[in-house]
């Protein structure tokens, strides 16, 4: 396109014509199949189950692994947040602050928006207090299980993602001082190596026995599931030319890692292998291209809701079972129920709430840069995430 060969060569940019260069190349069609994926999955193992649990009857055994999307969707960030931080030219506190508020504005005001609503219609069964404080400083699976009430219980994997954004910027921005160029390396190097550490020399029987509750869904032991996107997100800035040669042997090796560590079924390769096959997947994922918008429409409104629908969905379900529990409502239609207020609401946030506040967020880089950045990776797996 005319305006790429202009932006690479350093010509002046139109800076009204801007948000439309972005909008275009900011967008990995891709990565919106991934995302589509990772919350479908999420849906269709939690309607499943609660349904099968209502109505009586049993769901099948490989529904429970679409519960794993999360660990995709953790994947998924590490690659994107991965790529974000390695286009900071100059790691400062500055760029870190503006950093961590894009970041605070994505994904804090729906969460307290839906937290705060919970807490009036849907109140803990105790401690609201002590629930309140912990939920809002994400605190509620930091070092500990999440409370015995599981109530919202999406949120662990929120707690895990910001506290990753917060603890790796942190620990780039520290790094970056001595080590220059290699510190986003050391730093996903610690934040996968530590984790892995923790887990293994940690360990009890008692753990093993609830694995899923007392290692899979507690902060301090998760961070490497974002750490290995971050590290393919290397692979695809610092080698471009060999993403395309080595994309499908990744993908093939990815899916053969997810394969094996769920059969074998032991908790701690499952743990730190699922989500590094899952990155493996990813360069792959960059090069789909996008088909007609009859079938890349939908997909993308599902990528660009799946923050609202991942939120709100298993609170939705809670409410339709209890209607039922108290003879309201017949146990089959509980995922139509809820499944039309998660749509409902999802794209009420994206409307009124999330898309509003995204475009009041300060830029990370200079317009001017931002524009031939993106234009300039357009061409290769990098525009997959620079913009």
């Amino acid at each position: 396109m005319a305006l790429g060969s202009t932006a690479a060569l350093g010509q002046p940019i139109h800076i009204e014509k801007a948000p439309a260069v972005r909008a275009e190349v900011s967008r990995n069609f891709g990565l919106d199949v991934v995302r589509a994926a990772a919350i479908l999955s999420v849906l269709v193992a939690h309607f499943t189950d609660v349904t099968a649990i209502l109505t009586g009857t049993r769901a099948p055994i490989f529904i429970a692994h679409l519960g794993n999307g999360v660990e995709l969707f953790f994947a998924l960030s590490g690659f994107l947040i991965g790529g974000l931080l390695m286009d900071i030219a100059e790691p400062g506190l500055r760029a870190w602050a503006i950093f961590m508020t894009r970041r605070w504005m994505r994904t804090v005001p729906l969460y307290v928006v839906w937290l705060v609503t919970l807490l009036i219609v849907w109140r803990p069964q105790h401690d609201l207090a002590e629930h309140a404080i912990k939920y809002l400083t994400f605190s509620q699976d930091l070092l500990w299980r999440m409370p015995p009430d599981n109530w919202f219980g999406v949120s662990w994997s929120l707690a895990v993602e910001e506290w990753f954004y917060l603890l790796f910027a942190a620990t780039l921005l520290g790094l970056s001082t001595i080590f220059g160029r290699w510190a986003i390396a050391l730093a996903t190097g610690a934040f996968i190596l530590v984790p892995l550490a923790l887990r293994t020399a940690l360990v009890t029987p008692d753990l093993l026995a609830n694995w899923d509750e007392a290692l899979r869904k507690v902060v301090i032991y998760r961070l490497d599931a974002i750490a290995y996107g971050v590290a393919v997100a290397g692979f695809v800035r610092y080698w471009p030319n060999a993403v395309r040669q080595l994309s499908v042997p990744l993908l093939f090796a990815g899916i053969m890692i997810v394969i094996a560590v769920t059969a074998t079924a032991r908790p701690l390769y499952m743990i730190a292998l699922y989500p590094a096959g899952l990155a493996l997947c990813l360069p792959a994922a960059t090069l789909i291209p996008r088909p007609h918008s009859i079938i890349a429409e939908p997909i993308r409104w599902l990528s660009t809701r799946s923050y609202a629908l991942y939120i709100v969905h298993l609170s939705l379900l809670e409410f339709s079972a209890a209607a039922v529990t108290t003879g309201l409502m017949n146990p089959w239609s509980t995922p139509l129920v809820a499944g039309l207020g998660m749509v409902a609401l999802s794209e009420l946030s994206f409307r009124f709430l999330e898309s509003p506040i995204l475009r009041k967020r300060p830029r990370q880089f200079g317009l001017a840069n931002l524009v031939a950045n993106c234009v300039a990776s357009s061409a290769d797996t990098r525009g997959a995430y620079t913009c």
